[in-house]
């Protein structure tokens, strides 16, 4: 039987040693999942100890009404047959009155309604359905045991497929209320499903609040703790704030402003839908994109109209703009509403209008976003700064240069920006007129609630802040934080702020990933000073909090006497490096198997909440796929793994795919080279992770051959020279021990002597000649001219000479040396009068 730890309320630990310096959860309550559903349990409470070591523990036992919860419609209804036929006759049978807006909300309002209906009268309770079938089916062979006849043995055929039918309606709800978007539909791991919807109500469920000393209970008085607290974050306490009036921005130009603006249509429009999951968190109006895509031909010509009305009109009613918060537990055990992380549900009429303008956004806001964001936008991506960062922090070890790194910290971001700040910064930037009344509708025009337990506190008006979970609200953000941008800049040209310069023009002051900032500088008492006036300042200009307790300081050759006394004047405290940035050890040597161990513990603590058992063993192999493989992803897309590393995680995955639990090794029946091939080739489709590392590494010279533009490829021009022309040649590049320890594994990967493969796999389009090299990269044929012409290259002096070195402008005459041109011998002459008609 297995027993289930449930969720703690209270202290962390129920036993403490006589002088306090040892604790331990020693006392608990292990329950079977029949008992907790039977008795309704919540959770248990640790309690104060008094005078003895070990505290009290209470189960937490409730049949608490915590009130009406919002209308979800379930994707397994799409599966019946009689409801599309049901839908469009009620939709076309509505007549609906008034601005286009109102029309399809209301027809959506009554569409619940009838959905609710046909839910109880049509589709039934599947547990009873499923019940009264099985009874039904034993009743007929009952009668077929007695005198079986033919029209039984028919009957018995289609209450088997009624049978199976709604186990597959049960399914497929399960898996959607269990959020286990990992596995595919029919997977039949019902099981796990029940199991995963089960652990995640119990950890989201809330039960008591701290607040101070006290603890708040009772569902009234919970539900309205919820909405003072989150009213109050998102009320506004200026309404004048200053603006940063002196410095100077990106501007659109008309053209950009035309493509924002421009009407409409139904093609942008059902590419925007049918890009949004069906499976996401049900939206306070309770529909979900599934249905939207599956009724699409009905409903598509009122939210057209619904679109254009708006595009006119920039109106939106306040059950467009409405949303739920819904709020995520950030850690085991929360007892505080800082605790949780809110995220927003949006209305799905909203998403629709969101994401249409989003798009249209992101393909504009490069032009005004510096190139030192590498948030969300085109051609930018997470691990650009973290590049930067590591590269600036290895060359400053190797120089000895002095420098100082200051990782911000906001407090709640999203949550605090100001209207009036954004608006402001959107006309600075050029935005035209009718885009910012879009703005107004849509972001400055909102009301939540909190869901509680799922059912909805009251609703209260939002006064500032962006929604996490509007499709606008990081492009929004990036606007914001282009002024601490642009801020950090102004001081840097007025010499009031010196960023940390590796030479000539390439210089770095501030890195930035969305909220997620860092500030690099030389380590001396004007960039401290600066610093603080500089965040001091955006926090009044935007609203943004910074949170300088959180916020970090390092320094790289810098006495730790500066660094303490810069920290207490900024509020802030020390650390060393290497330090995490973006979920990224910088700094870190990626040998040592202390970098890697987060990773094994995250594997670890992910595995000891599964149940393998539960799962068939294609339901192992598409965990390990999704999961297992995706969580050491991120950290291979930057870092080489070590041989041991990737052995252990793979023994990880071994002893999960074939049953067994974090220490117990079970047999494997099949070498794990077979379960790593494909499934056509007779493996079980199973990530070869090494390889799969090598392919993200190689993803890096791919992007070096590409992304020219790009701040971290300057940086790396700067230091290892022209990177582009070293990749495609057909030898391994040298590097030596002055290169970051990054850049070797990089440039290693399909790059040594012995094994340079990648540049056979890539081939130059030629272009006016200036970088491609003429003997060493396959611009011509199949590979170098180095391989088709030997004697001719030994001849030549120049080995590393461009394309356009030797090649007349638009034209294919190759101008040779006429040094050596006459001391040609015959063969080399062979091979020229063979090269001149290559």
């Amino acid at each position: 039987m297995e027993l289930i730890d449930i969720p703690v309320i209270g202290k962390k630990f129920s036993w403490f040693s006589a002088d306090g310096k040892a604790m331990s959860r020693l006392d608990r309550f292990l329950l079977s999942d029949n008992f907790i559903a039977k008795e309704e349990i919540l959770g248990q409470w640790i309690g104060n100890r008094d005078i003895s070591d070990h505290c009290p523990v209470w189960l937490i036992c409730s049949n608490l009404n915590w009130g009406p919860k919002p209308f979800k419609f379930n994707n397994c209804w799409l599966k019946h047959p009689e409801l599309s036929l049901f839908v469009t006759r009620i939709w076309v049978k509505m007549n609906v009155t008034g601005k286009k807006a109102f029309v399809i909300k209301e027809k959506l309002k009554r569409l619940k309604e009838e959905l609710r209906g046909w839910n109880r009268e049509v589709f039934g309770i599947l547990d009873l359905n499923i019940e009264n079938t099985v009874k039904e089916l034993n009743e007929l062979e009952g009668l077929a045991a007695i005198d079986g006849t033919n029209s039984m043995l028919v009957d018995k055929g289609g209450i088997n497929k009624k049978f199976w039918d709604q186990l597959n309606f049960k399914e497929s709800l399960i898996r959607q209320k269990s959020r286990a978007n990992w596995v595919s539909e029919g997977d039949s791991n019902t099981r796990f499903f029940h199991a995963s919807l089960k652990s995640r109500r119990r950890r989201n469920q809330m039960i008591m609040l701290r607040r101070g000393d006290e603890w708040i209970q009772g569902v009234e008085n919970i539900k309205l703790e919820v909405k003072n607290h989150f009213a109050g974050n998102f009320t506004e306490d200026w309404e004048n704030r200053p603006f940063v009036h002196d410095i100077n921005f990106k501007e659109l130009s008309e053209e950009d402003n035309a493509f924002l603006i421009q009407p409409f249509v139904e093609e942008e429009v059902k590419e925007v839908v049918w890009s949004c999951d069906g499976n996401k968190s049900p939206v306070p109006d309770g529909f979900n994109f599934n249905f939207l895509k599956e009724c699409w031909s009905m409903v598509k010509g009122d939210v057209l109209e619904f679109l254009n009305e708006f595009h006119d009109s920039a109106v939106l009613p306040k059950a467009i703009t409405a949303s739920f918060l819904t709020l995520i537990p950030k850690k085991d055990h929360p007892q505080h509403l800082s605790d949780y992380r809110p995220i927003c549900l949006i209305g799905l009429l909203y998403k629709i209008l969101s994401k249409l303008l989003a798009c249209r956004l992101k393909k504009e806001l490069g032009k005004l976003i510096s190139p030192c964001q590498s948030a969300f936008l085109p051609g930018r991506q997470i691990l650009d700064g973290v590049v930067v960062l590591n590269e600036v922090i290895d060359l400053a070890k190797r120089r000895k240069d002095t420098c100082m790194l200051f990782k911000v910290d906001f407090e709640r971001a999203y949550d605090t920006i100001s209207w009036n700040y954004l608006e402001r910064m959107m006309v600075k930037m050029g935005f035209a007129g009718q885009w910012i009344r879009w703005m107004r509708a849509c972001v400055f025009n909102s009301s939540m609630s909190v869901l509680v337990n799922g059912s909805p506190t009251e609703d209260f008006k939002v006064e500032k802040g962006l929604r996490q979970g509007d499709p606008l609200s990081p492009f929004l953000f990036l606007i914001a934080a282009e002024g601490l941008t642009g801020m950090v800049n102004r001081a840097v040209d007025i010499g009031k702020f010196a960023g940390y310069t590796m030479g000539g023009s390439i210089q770095f002051q501030i890195l930035q990933f969305a909220d997620d900032t860092v500030l690099l500088g030389e380590a001396s008492w004007d960039n401290v000073r600066t610093i603080k006036a500089i965040l001091r300042g955006f926090e009044l200009v935007s609203g943004l909090k910074i949170n300088f307790v959180k916020s970090k300081m390092y320094g790289i050759n810098v006495e730790a006497n500066f660094l303490e006394a810069a920290a207490s004047f900024l509020s802030c405290s020390v650390d060393s490096i290497p330090f995490k940035f973006l979920g990224i050890p910088v700094g870190a040597n990626p040998r040592r198997q202390e970098t890697w161990q987060p990773i094994i513990d995250s594997l670890t603590k992910r595995l000891s909440s599964w149940t393998g058992r539960n799962l068939s063993i294609g339901g192992r192999v598409t965990l390990i796929n999704s999961v297992l493989s995706s969580i050491p992803l991120y950290f291979f897309s930057f870092y080489k793994a070590p041989r041991c590393i990737v052995n252990k995680l793979v023994r990880i995955q071994q002893n999960f795919l074939w049953g067994g639990g974090l220490e117990d090794k079970k047999l494997c029946w099949i070498k794990w080279e077979q379960v790593c091939l494909s499934k056509d080739r007779g493996g079980l489709g199973v990530k070869d992770l090494e390889l799969f590392n090598t392919a993200l590494l190689c993803k890096w010279k791919w992007r070096c051959l590409n992304e020219k533009e790009a701040l971290w490829f300057d940086l790396l021009c700067y230091r290892y020279g022209p990177i582009s022309s070293k990749l495609l040649r057909w030898e391994a590049v040298a590097t030596s021990m002055k290169d970051s320890l990054w850049w070797r594994d990089v440039v290693g990967v399909g790059g040594k002597a012995n094994d340079c493969w990648f540049p056979s796999k890539v081939s130059s389009i030629l272009g006016n000649g200036d970088s491609i090299g003429f003997w060493k990269e396959k611009w011509i044929g199949v590979a170098p001219l180095r391989d088709f012409f030997p004697l001719l290259f030994d001849k030549e002096v120049h080995k590393d000479c461009v394309v356009s070195d030797l090649l007349q402008p638009g034209s294919t005459v190759l101008c040779w040396n006429s040094v050596w041109l006459d001391t040609l011998s015959h063969d080399e002459i062979i091979e020229k009068q063979l090269l001149s008609k290559f």
